[in-house]
């Protein structure tokens, strides 16, 4: 009988002691994770200002040189080479846009459903 009480014993305290482990493991698996969550909001943050910053800028000097480049007569071959280099920056700059909406979309999902 003593060692049936004995072997009861250890198996009640092992498994409560178990159960304790689970659910402190649990726990600071949880705390992880909201840790994890939280500087993915802030990085996914910081990467939209920073793109934002990059975006507007670029735009900026778009701007400044189309002003330039509309100071040169249309009969001078630097105003074509021009337009044509300010065409291709602002196809770089709408891909660019896309991409980022599409880095943010991104992000946004993965932040829900994450």
């Amino acid at each position: 009988m003593t060692g049936w009480l004995i072997g009861l014993c250890l198996l009640v305290f092992g498994g409560g002691g178990f159960l304790v482990f689970r659910h402190r493991l649990h726990v600071e698996t949880a705390r992880i994770r909201a840790g994890f969550a939280e500087r993915l909001v802030v990085r996914a943050q910081i990467a939209r200002d920073l793109h934002d910053a990059l975006l507007q800028s670029v735009q900026g000097l778009i701007l400044r040189f189309q002003l330039i480049a509309d100071e040169i007569p249309r009969a001078r071959p630097e105003r074509a080479a021009m337009e044509s280099a300010l065409d291709e920056a602002e196809e770089v700059l709408r891909a660019s846009r896309d991409q980022l909406q599409d880095l943010q979309t991104r992000d946004d999902s993965e932040l829900v459903n994450g």
